[in-house]
């Protein structure tokens, strides 16, 4: 092999590496930041607040929900993207999930009123993967306002960013008494 040969060779593989590792850090770099969601004031001037990925662009908050127990409701997440239960199951999709480049993520609370007589404030959660979703919820139970707030925070199963997205997400989840800020106690 000719030594002109070696040196286009090792170009080549110089450049590639540092596609590589720029599309690894460009991929990573997506997944730093976060916003904090305020709810709206509940009919007590209860309100919760938590972060989320600052990629997930969609907040669609409503008093009320899907069931008649449900009072209040929020989902964060990507319209346009990839969803946690119907992710892109291709050997691709898997790799760029990997590498960080997917957000197949989505948050959504829920707030139920709770009719128990001797109700105590109480924080509680569970994990588990079911099919291509991996998933953690967060309850916290609000013995002054009677309120039951729970996160639900899913991710594709494959997705990197589980592990320390749940954990900032569930541990930022909090119930803010009326008048108090979100850095409030």
């Amino acid at each position: 092999m000719s030594p002109r040969r070696s040196y286009r060779r090792m170009w080549l593989i110089a450049g590639l590496t540092a596609l590589v590792i720029a599309l690894f850090a460009f991929g990573r770099s997506r997944l730093t930041g976060f916003h904090r969601f305020v709810s709206q004031p509940l009919s007590d001037g209860t309100r919760f607040s938590f972060l989320y990925p600052e990629y997930l662009s969609d907040v669609v908050e409503t008093p009320g929900g899907g069931s008649p127990e449900v009072v209040h409701s929020v989902s964060v997440y990507n319209r346009a993207g990839e969803h946690p239960y119907d992710v892109n199951r291709t050997p691709w999709g898997t790799w760029w999930r990997k590498i960080g480049l997917s957000h197949a993520e989505n948050i959504t609370v829920v707030v139920i009123p709770i009719e128990t007589a001797n109700m105590k404030d109480n924080r509680s959660s569970k994990e588990w993967i079911s099919g291509w979703e991996r998933r953690r919820n967060e309850y916290l139970d609000d013995a002054r306002s009677r309120l039951r707030f729970e996160l639900y925070y899913s991710c594709a199963k494959d997705a990197p960013q589980f592990k320390s997205h749940s954990r900032i997400i569930a541990e930022s989840f909090r119930v803010l008494a009326a008048g108090a800020g979100p850095t409030d106690p």
